[in-house]
């Protein structure tokens, strides 16, 4: 057995911030952990009080997004910037069984983030690599 997260502890990636509650937690055959999570704390504000974590395959949590964080759009060489508001991300099964799952075997995670402009996208975090984005 591996302590994952704890509520209480401090959230990696973030200052001041700790878990508070979680949900859409999902394993997936490589032993990776993802889930969405809930923060308290002195560095947390309605505006930023909740992410999504997985596992890179050191088994390292990384911090893959967070409400107030800037997430850059642009596909190409320029930058459009925007700001996210809520995060979706479909958790719930480790693919093994046939069923839809936001985190792959290959340590892939898609997820939705809709931004403060009132736009949306789907994005997909690649944690084959040692790097959480």
């Amino acid at each position: 057995m591996a302590l994952v997260a704890l509520e209480g502890n401090i959230a990696p990636g973030t200052v001041d911030a700790d878990f508070s509650n979680f949900s859409n937690l999902v394993l997936n055959k490589a032993g990776q952990t993802a889930f969405r999570a809930v923060l308290t704390g002195t560095g947390v504000n309605s505006g930023n009080d909740s992410g999504i974590w997985a596992e890179n395959p050191s088994g390292v949590l990384k911090l893959i997004a967070r409400e107030g964080d800037l997430l850059d759009v642009d596909d190409g060489p320029s930058t459009d910037f925007r700001t996210i508001d809520n995060l979706f991300f479909v958790g719930g099964t480790g693919n093994g069984d046939g069923r839809r799952s936001g985190f792959n075997n290959l340590g892939q995670l898609a997820f939705q983030a809709q931004f403060i402009d009132g736009t949306s996208g789907i994005f997909v975090s690649n944690l084959r690599s040692e790097e959480p984005r």
